[in-house]
């Protein structure tokens, strides 16, 4: 019973010992001001990377580099200054300005803990650059295998090498240097250098392991992008379906997605990687091995509600690379920045394969039509004028074919009572009705498909509209006129006290001017009694769809309808409809079908 107490009291003594030093007031005792370094989110335990070694770190200062490390420093072709502070210190924050953005970079990691675009707006907030950093820790961070269990740097403290904190690029600076060092000794060190240019969305990254035998047990390492994407929209529920994680393998581009309440949790250990990314519906933030290829990839997903009904995606991934020995060097492509084409393009690795450009054998189509809206762009410098101009441009070129298709459908309008009296008169008798069909058709030279087929050619060109006009960043903020001031968001004049499936709450012009032009164009065009439902039901529920849709692709579907009735009336006209009579029954009947359909035609003739 006494050893019982006894174990009890222990247990409770240290208990109570441990509870003390991870209280406020014991760290403010024993780390006096140190303890008020800025916090970095982690889910990992800083204790588990040093359990992980059998090396203890170094706290002895350090005037100069021994030799050794001089030269492991020139093996990743940057020359690292010495060391004045502690081996690793305390938590820095580095601040980097170029002409297109303005980052910021902590030593624990390190890690980027914001990253602005300067030339792009948040979405919400129009005072605010876009800042693509959800979560702050574990951005380009190492994982590294060991004998007793990863080390995962991304809650490490690295020495920052440099002098400046504040590097902002001036006019003759061509590069920028951000090096950082880990020590597990003094001669068993990892090197992190971050290279910067003056007029660039990516950077390099060079990773140096020196005389890391002991310590490394595997033939693979990991570089993570584990801190997601921030949502930058307005309209966070369609930021969020755009919302996804990324990979190039040897062959092919492959997309993960999750669903609500989902989680994803994948790791292909035999794939050949070339880049690794996270993308919302306009950004993106790529890692792209240059060195060498990755050789396995993993993948990580939740959702977590961030409003009602709204859920926010965390991804995260971590490209595996090899890795033969302790003594290692790799270099990387860092890509964090809008999806514009032309840039992704630029970098020759294919990273224009996450965007939407639709289907495979859509995408030339699209990368067609963003051509020509940018050169139109430089001409009319308003994209809202520019889809005017562009709209005329596809009516000019699609006209051959919709022509034919108007012509086609007239003269199955001339036809129709014919047509009708051959249905009553073999109602009973479908397979004869098809044989009568056809030779009606042969005789009067009408292609009963003339009317669907060209407008099935065009097809691939309206659905690629409709992918550019939604995902192109060149509309995102592009003013038009009067109330439309973003053609990548509704034209919204008023918000609704409630919300409508697919409608959404707000309240838009453009939607309404497109349905009309839709009923007036249809008006027209539609004459069988059979279809006159169409008329009013189809204007009705594209009105109700396009609410939710950006107002430049709305603004062109009315634009498209509206010169599809101007185009109506340079059609030429068929020959005069007869009379709605039944002609067979007043006529001697023929002896062959072929005098039938010569009488009719006679008969047409006259009138």
């Amino acid at each position: 019973m006494d050893k019982d107490r006894g174990t009890i009291i222990g247990l409770f003594l240290i208990g109570f010992i441990i509870l003390f030093t991870y209280s406020d007031f014991y760290k403010e005792w024993v780390l006096g001001d140190n303890n008020n370094q800025p916090a970095i989110k982690s889910d990992f335990d800083a204790n588990q990377v040093a359990d992980s070694t059998n090396f203890q770190e170094s706290t002895t200062p350090m005037d100069s580099i021994p030799e050794n490390q001089k030269e492991a420093s020139t093996n990743v072709g940057v020359s690292l200054p010495t060391p004045q502070n502690r081996l690793n210190g305390t938590e820095k924050i580095i601040t980097i300005e170029n002409d297109l953005i303005k980052a910021r970079i902590s030593s624990v990691g390190p890690s980027f803990i914001n990253y602005e675009l300067k030339n792009y707006k948040n979405g919400v907030d129009h005072f605010q650059n876009v800042n693509l950093i959800h979560n702050q820790a574990g951005n380009l961070t190492l994982n590294i295998p060991s004998q007793n269990d990863t080390i995962r740097f991304q809650n490490r403290n690295f020495s920052y090498l440099g002098s400046d904190t504040n590097l902002v690029f001036r006019d003759g600076l061509n590069d920028v240097n951000i090096p950082f060092r880990y020590y597990f000794t003094e001669n068993k060190y990892v090197d992190y250098i971050y290279i910067f240019s003056v007029n660039d969305y990516s950077f390099k990254l060079k990773v140096n392991f020196v005389n890391l035998n002991q310590i490394i047990d595997g033939y693979k390492y990991g570089i993570q992008w584990a801190g997601g994407i921030a949502s930058t929209e307005k309209q966070f529920t369609e930021d969020m379906q755009y919302t996804k994680v990324w990979a190039l393998t040897a062959d092919e581009v492959i997309e993960r997605d999750v669903s609500e309440g989902e989680n994803l949790d994948e790791f292909n250990d035999d794939w050949t990687i070339r880049w690794g990314a996270i993308r919302n519906k306009y950004f993106a933030a790529a890692i792209v091995p240059k060195s060498q290829k990755g050789s396995g990839i993993k993948f990580h997903g939740s959702t977590s509600e961030f409003v009602p009904d709204s859920f926010y995606k965390d991804y995260s991934y971590e490209i595996m690379m090899p890795i033969m020995n302790g003594t290692h060097s790799d270099e990387f492509l860092i890509y964090i920045g809008p999806l514009e084409l032309s840039i992704l393009e630029g970098y020759n690795v294919n990273l224009d394969g996450m965007m939407n450009l639709g289907w495979q054998i859509i995408r030339p189509i699209s990368k067609l039509i963003l051509f020509t809206l940018k050169k139109l762009y430089t001409v009319i410098p308003n994209y809202g004028f520019v889809i005017i101009l562009f709209s005329i441009l596809v009516k000019i070129v699609l006209f051959p074919l919709t022509r034919k298709s108007f012509q086609s459908m007239k003269e199955m309008q001339v036809i129709q009572p014919e047509m009708a009296a051959l249905r009553e008169k073999y109602k009973d008798n479908p397979q004869k009705l098809n044989t009568e069909m056809m030779e009606l058709y042969k005789v009067h030279g009408v292609n009963p498909l003339g009317g669907c087929l060209p407008m099935l050619f065009q097809m691939p060109v309206l659905y690629a509209l409709f992918t550019i006009f939604r995902t192109t960043i060149e509309l995102r903020g592009a003013h038009f006129i009067w109330w439309i001031t973003d053609l990548s968001a509704q034209d919204t004049i008023f918000t609704l006290p409630f919300k409508l499936p697919m409608y959404g709450d707000g309240f838009n012009i453009l939607p309404i001017l497109m349905g009309l032009t839709m009923f007036f164009q249809q008006k027209i065009s539609v004459t069988d009694p059979k279809q006159k439902a169409m008329v009013y039901f189809m204007p009705i529920l594209f009105t109700y769809m396009f609410n939710a849709f950006p107002s430049g692709l709305t603004l062109y579907y009315t634009l498209f309808n509206l010169f599809s009735m101007l185009q109506q009336k340079f059609v030429p006209a068929p020959v005069k409809k007869p009379e709605q009579k039944d002609d067979f029954t007043k006529k001697k009947k023929p002896k062959t079908k072929l005098d039938f359909y010569k009488q009719q035609a006679e008969l047409r003739k006259k009138k």
